[in-house]
């Protein structure tokens, strides 16, 4: 007889558990107002009925691709795409600015010309944020130098 090893569940803390039954409620809700069956809604996300109902249930057990595949199924994916932008991520750009360098020397100048685009377009300045223009101009004024065919290092 072929025993089975049983799936060992940590405890989950108390908040995640009300983030996911408000998930579920709310993944439940917009399937109702869109007027759907949970066959049909199943389909269209490519699971289960059976899982669909433990997404709406709030079973911590369900994979986070079922979940996706659900808010695809209704047309709602962009929001887990922004689910850990950096521009909410308040407590890792905080420890990102305390790390920052107090002082960038010439040399460190030129190496920001590799990993940044000479001439920025219009729409790439509309998302730069005001740290960044300080780059763009170094950027801009290392390129020019090295345009005229002198390197940074010399």
């Amino acid at each position: 007889m072929r025993q089975t090893a049983s799936k060992v569940r940590f405890p989950i803390p108390e908040r995640v558990t009300r983030a996911l039954a408000q998930l579920s409620a709310d993944l439940k809700n917009a399937r109702r107002r869109r007027r759907m069956p949970m066959a049909y809604a199943a389909d269209r996300a490519l699971i289960s009925r059976s899982t669909l109902h433990k997404i709406e249930r709030g079973d911590p057990g369900v994979s986070l691709g079922a979940y996706a595949t659900v808010l695809f199924g209704f047309g709602m994916i962009g929001r887990l795409e922004q689910l850990v932008d950096k521009r909410w991520d308040w407590i890792g750009l905080a420890q990102e600015e305390d790390r920052l360098p107090r002082r960038i020397r010439s040399a460190a100048d030129c190496e920001v010309v590799d990993t940044l685009p000479l001439h920025p377009t219009v729409e790439e300045l509309q998302h730069v944020p005001r740290e960044g223009a300080r780059q763009i101009g170094l950027r801009q004024e290392a390129g020019a130098r090295l345009e005229r065919g002198r390197s940074c290092r010399a």
